[in-house]
């Protein structure tokens, strides 16, 4: 063998034959490889199909050729690779199959090298996505490559869709809730003095608050009293009780 090596080398043949195989006896010449396969040796029975992950597009091939980063090839004797989905990536040369985004990643493009983290107020909660999806009102995300959204919690809202973060509520509302986009105004006869409160609070007895969104409540005039907690008005006559409107 390595006579004849040596033998079809010195006549400027080697190349030639290393493309070429013949796989049955008492033939005059060899054949050459087909697009998908490649000879890599002198005296080949049979050509070499392309592995996986790799292709070969030419006739007397001596070697295959790696798919490149965003492409891949499932099958043997291909030759050509295959775009990756959107949703999916190949980051490495010579890739047998493509991958899916992973959770919190996303990728709207075909032959892609890797996927894109979602932005602060978007989530991404399955694999394989091709788009990020928008924090609903009454939850937030303050930070990337994220699977889900956090609900707003009580003493706090989010107002609008694909919020970074969570607000307060302001003197005059509370939200006993979570998970909210809005906060609810004091009713008459209570009142919020706090930043995200949680509850209101009723008006102690000898004040009353005729209005809602209130921070504070008024002392009863001189000559009127309030009896309850929770007043709306107070009574105009110290002789007459029960004029005073309760709301709870």
């Amino acid at each position: 063998e390595d006579g004849i090596r040596d033998s079809v080398a010195s006549r400027g043949l080697g190349d030639v034959y290393k493309r070429q195989y013949q796989g049955l006896s008492g033939q005059t010449s060899c054949l050459n490889t087909s697009p998908g396969y490649y000879t890599a040796a002198y005296g080949s029975f049979i050509p070499t199909p392309a592995s996986l992950g790799y292709y070969v597009n030419t006739t007397g091939a001596t070697n295959q050729i790696a798919c490149l980063p965003g492409t891949y090839q499932n099958q043997t004797a291909q030759t050509s690779c295959i775009d990756t989905d959107v949703g999916y990536f190949t980051s490495s040369s010579g890739s047998p199959a493509q991958i899916p985004c992973s959770n919190g990643t996303y990728q709207p493009n075909t032959n892609q090298e890797s996927c894109i983290l979602s932005s602060p107020g978007y989530h991404v909660p399955n694999a394989a996505s091709s788009n990020q999806l928008p924090c609903n009102p009454g939850t937030y995300q303050p930070f990337s490559g994220r699977s889900d959204c956090i609900d707003a919690s009580p003493g706090y809202y989010a107002s609008s869709a694909a919020s970074t973060n969570q607000s307060p509520c302001e003197i005059g509302s509370f939200q006993p809730n979570s998970g909210q986009s809005r906060c609810l105004a004091a009713d008459p006869g209570h009142y919020v003095d706090t930043n995200a409160s949680v509850t209101q609070t009723a008006c102690d007895l000898g004040t009353y608050q005729p209005y809602s969104s209130s921070s504070n409540c008024f002392d009863a005039d001189p000559g009127h009293y309030v009896d309850s907690t929770g007043c709306l008005l107070y009574t105009s006559d110290a002789a007459d009780e029960g004029l005073g409107v309760d709301l709870g």
